[in-house]
């Protein structure tokens, strides 16, 4: 059997630090964790009672990349195969947080 890695998101990101990984980069990987440990140990978490920790991620995140209000995502809608394209700016909360995490991405 595989061993799980058992190292926790923090302990990461302070590896990250120590590393010498832009600040900018920890901070948000600091406020994705802070959005994930809310919707992961409180079961009525949603995006709407959760949007400080949201808003710290999206502005932790347009600190790294400033262009992210400009950002356009394409989304495909599986059963009819139809493509949309989404303007950061006209999205949704939850889909901006999206977004954002899509931009952090390896």
């Amino acid at each position: 059997t595989a061993k799980v890695d058992r190292t926790t998101f923090w302990s990461k990101v302070n590896l990250l630090r120590a590393m010498g990984v832009s600040e900018k980069v920890c901070v948000a990987a600091d406020a994705l964790n802070d959005l994930r440990n809310q919707f992961a140990h409180n079961s009525k978490a949603t995006i709407g009672n959760t949007k400080n920790k949201s808003n710290s991620f999206l502005e932790a995140v347009a600190a790294i990349w400033p262009r992210l209000p400009e950002t356009k995502g394409k989304i495909v809608q599986r059963s009819t195969d139809t493509e949309h394209v989404l303007k950061y700016s006209e999205a949704s909360q939850a889909q901006r947080v999206v977004m954002a995490g899509f931009i952090l991405r390896p």
